[in-house]
């Protein structure tokens, strides 16, 4: 999905001075007063996603409120993996925003997903991965532990470390917002207590 910026000149008469400014992105009900084809719609923070409401209209929304509302994104590209692991097929929802994803598939001897990407800009990788599929619990590092806590994972972009944020959990799925750069061809999500 291409974003596209809206460019517009503002101008506004501050006493005797006049001041332009260029390649500002309005605020969404402005572009729709405006009368702007839906497809040049863009939101002007960067974490939300253009979504169109079930009454028709559109919304910017974070990819986690979407996904609470069961709303569907406009225009962008979104993924619903079926992934193997022991014998049971889980499915495994990403979103990405500058990139075509080919395949999720778990790696046994890992214990890790792999996301591969053949082609691509530097874009975020949203990904919702059901704790049945892989997880990162205490109690499974560690045995004596009575309140199990969640470990981090930990992420692999062309096989090296990169920060990511961990979006939500809930008690059946953990949520993550991965940063990538231009050409990066696979991600991998570690479960580290397993390794």
């Amino acid at each position: 999905m291409k974003t596209r910026l809206l460019t517009v000149i503002i101008v506004m008469v501050v006493g005797s001075s006049v001041m332009v400014f260029a390649d500002v992105v309005l605020q969404l009900k402005y572009q729709i007063n405006n009368d702007l084809n839906p497809d040049n719609y863009v939101c002007w923070n960067s974490e939300h996603l253009l979504v169109e409401r079930p009454n028709g209209k559109f919304a910017c929304i974070t990819p986690y409120m979407m996904i609470k509302l069961n709303w569907q994104p406009y225009k962008h590209e979104y993924y619903i993996f079926d992934v193997l692991k022991d014998n049971s097929v889980y499915a495994v929802f990403a979103l990405d925003s500058n990139a075509v994803v080919s395949e999720i598939r778990y790696d046994v001897d890992l214990h890790s997903l792999i996301v591969d990407m053949p082609r691509n800009n530097s874009g975020k990788l949203f990904i919702e991965i059901p704790r049945d599929l892989l997880d990162a619990k205490l109690v499974r590092c560690d045995e004596v532990s009575e309140d199990p806590s969640d470990w981090d994972f930990f992420v692999l972009v062309d096989g090296e470390e990169v920060a990511f944020e961990e979006v939500f959990t809930t008690d059946d799925y953990r949520a993550l917002e991965i940063l990538y750069k231009k050409n990066s061809k696979q991600i991998e999500i570690v479960d580290a207590c397993l390794i």
